[in-house]
């Protein structure tokens, strides 16, 4: 019998899933929900992805379910320690939740994290060691890759690159002045961007960066500013050359790293 493993992300916007057939070659297609504002409907909002697209019935057999969260996580509890764009999230163990209804493994991770393991797999970082990941969305995420090896950090907040202050008189954070709503009140904020990723290039001096999200998927993004603005502002000769380029994956990205987490 066929196994199938599901990756669900849950941002801030959307919920999307992906169906794993195998982990030779990434699905080709996602299906979409609006995420709901209160658990119980996320909750419902999960369950109807994964049942539409996760009983393949016949010789296939769901197999795991993996889930992307938008912020903090406890991976060996299983809970979510907190979720700034998800609120209704704060508190709840997903794996329980979802093991609960659908009697398969359960396995989760920060969603920005996942973007930058489905990419080493499937896209842009693919034989690449030391990869910084930024997710550009409701919010800002991402993910650092060091040696191979995806960081956790002490408490499971490893990536949380958009709440870096870049304007201090006003205590502004990076993805305040660079994610969603700030396009959607300013416009182009591809300087503000490009300003972030040659301060995380000072600070961790990756082999290359990819960004992904759905900020990046809309093209809206103007990667020529974004590159000379790190041409401009990073220190190290070398590290001024240092490749920045937008995800292969598309918005599928974090429910395919999700998937992976059932990667043997």
């Amino acid at each position: 019998m066929k196994k199938i493993y599901l990756g669900i992300d849950i941002g801030g916007t959307n919920i999307k899933a992906v169906k794993m057939e195998n982990f030779l070659r990434p699905p080709a297609s996602y299906l979409s929900l609006p995420t709901p504002r209160t658990l119980q409907e996320i909750e419902k909002a999960i369950t109807a992805l994964a049942e539409k697209i996760g009983r393949g019935g016949g010789s296939t057999a769901l197999a795991g379910i993996g889930i992307g969260m938008p912020g903090i996580v406890n991976k060996k509890s299983g809970k979510i320690i907190k979720a700034p764009h998800v609120p209704s999230l704060d508190g709840w163990n997903a794996v329980s939740a979802m093991q609960a209804r659908f009697s398969v493994p359960v396995k989760i991770d920060n969603d920005s994290r996942l973007m930058l393991v489905a990419e080493a797999k499937f896209g842009k970082a693919r034989g690449k060691k030391n990869v910084l990941g930024v997710a550009i969305g409701t919010g800002i995420g991402g993910g650092l890759m060091t040696d191979g090896r995806v960081a956790q950090g002490a408490h499971g907040a490893a990536g949380e690159f958009g709440h870096m202050l870049v304007e201090m008189a006003k205590e502004r954070e990076w993805e305040e002045l660079a994610a969603k709503r700030a396009f959607e009140r300013w416009g182009d904020r591809s300087v503000t961007i490009g300003r972030g990723i040659a301060n995380l290039i000072n600070a961790f001096d990756p082999e290359i960066v990819v960004v992904g999200g759905g900020g990046a998927a809309s093209g809206k993004i103007d990667f020529g500013v974004v590159r000379s603005e790190v041409r401009r502002l990073v220190l190290s000769p070398d590290a001024k050359r240092t490749p920045v380029v937008e995800a292969a994956l598309g918005e599928r990205a974090q429910a395919i790293g999700a998937a992976l987490l059932f990667l043997p």
